[in-house]
Parts: structure tokens; C-alpha cells; sequence
């Protein structure tokens, strides 16, 4: 009889053991569980944050297609319109006979250096444009050296508009102010000949009077 319940006994207490395993591999799947789900959530954030920061960039980049397009429109305009402007004065200067082989000349390296800066802004808007090829893709390195390139890039076309700027402001505009001023100075001598002329014809005419009296 003892015996009998000390088995039932150690069954009893075996059973309750393995109901305690149990519950503890359940629980343990249970957090294994949560870790999983918690590290999927992570990763779908981390991805979604790309995403999103990827289309802000493209975004960016596409804006300032669109900025630079319009403000190099607006220079090349200017530019334009200020060759215009020269090529008359040298006209009017040499209709007047004026030297205007040095306003000439420099105005030919200011069409040489406006034509150079379309070559770098081209340059620059097909670099830019290619660093869009990177921006949601794997090769993240990639697309900042070609951002890095676009911006190297920029810079050039930046120094070209300051070129552009000095080379009218330092040789071209000096040189219309100084064919100006011949014009003004032969204006100034041609009206005091006129003068002189009157006046040795007033003194011809007193000395006629004279004699007649």
C-alpha cells in the first residue's frame, strides 16, 4: 500500500514537473516570439525611413534641376542682350572713326567665355541629373561622389559667371568709356574750331566795315 502511493506520489510531482517545463518552453517561445516580431518591425522602419528619404531627396534634386535651368535661362539672357549692346556701340565707334580693334577683340573673349559656361552649365545639369540614378538605389556611396562631383561642378560654372562679370566690368566697359571720352574731346575741339571760324569771319567783316567807312 505504501508503495502504491508513494508511486502515485512521485507521479503526482512528475506531472506537475512537466507541466512547468512546459509552461517555461511556452513562455520562452512566447519572448522569442516578441524579439522576432520587435526585429521585423525595426527593419520595416529602417526601410520605410529610406524610402521616404530617398523620394525627399529626388525631390531635392528635381527642384534644383528646375532652379538652375531658370536662373542660367535669365543669365543667358542677360548676356545676350549685352553682346547686343556691343556689337552696336562698335558699329556707331567705327561709323565715327573710332579705333575699335581693342573694344573688338575683348569683346571676343567675352563670347568665348560665355560660350565656355554653357559647356560647364550643361556639364553640370547632366551630372546632377545622373546622381538621381543612385539616390533610391543600393549604391548609396556611388551617389555621393556623383553629388560630390555636381557640386564640384557647380562651382566652376559659378567662377565662369564671376569671370564673365569682371572681364566686362575691368576691360570691355573701360574701353566704351574711353572711346566715349575721344568722341567727347574731338566734339569739344570740333566746336572750338567752329568758334574760331566765326570769329575770324566777325573780324573780317569789322575790317570790311572799316574800309568802307
Amino acid at each position: 500500500m505504501k508503495k502504491k502511493l508513494a508511486i502515485g506520489f512521485m507521479t503526482i510531482l512528475l506531472g506537475l514537473g512537466l507541466i512547468n517545463f512546459g509552461q517555461a518552453a511556452n513562455s520562452d517561445q512566447t519572448k522569442g516570439n516578441k524579439y522576432q516580431n520587435k526585429k521585423d518591425e525595426i527593419k520595416e522602419n529602417r526601410e520605410e525611413n529610406k524610402e521616404r528619404k530617398c523620394e525627399r531627396m529626388e525631390t531635392r534634386i528635381q527642384n534644383r534641376l528646375k532652379n538652375y535651368e531658370s536662373n542660367h535661362a535669365g543669365n543667358v539672357m542677360r548676356y545676350k542682350n549685352a553682346k547686343t549692346k556691343i556689337r552696336k556701340l562698335l558699329e556707331k565707334f567705327e561709323s565715327q572713326g573710332q579705333d575699335v580693334s581693342e573694344l573688338r577683340k575683348k569683346f571676343k573673349e567675352l563670347d568665348q567665355m560665355i560660350q565656355e559656361l554653357e559647356e560647364m552649365h550643361n556639364e553640370f545639369i547632366e551630372s546632377l541629373k545622373a546622381s538621381k540614378e543612385y539616390t533610391c538605389g543600393e549604391a548609396e556611396g556611388k551617389f555621393k561622389n556623383q553629388l560630390q562631383q555636381s557640386r564640384n561642378q557647380l562651382k566652376k560654372v559659378r567662377k565662369q559667371h564671376l569671370k564673365i562679370r569682371n572681364h566686362y566690368k575691368d576691360e570691355i566697359r573701360p574701353e566704351i568709356l574711353e572711346i566715349r571720352n575721344n568722341l567727347a574731346s574731338h566734339e569739344d575741339k570740333t566746336e572750338e574750331l567752329d568758334d574760331e571760324e566765326g570769329e575770324d569771319k566777325d573780324v573780317d567783316k569789322n575790317e570790311e566795315n572799316k574800309n568802307d567807312n
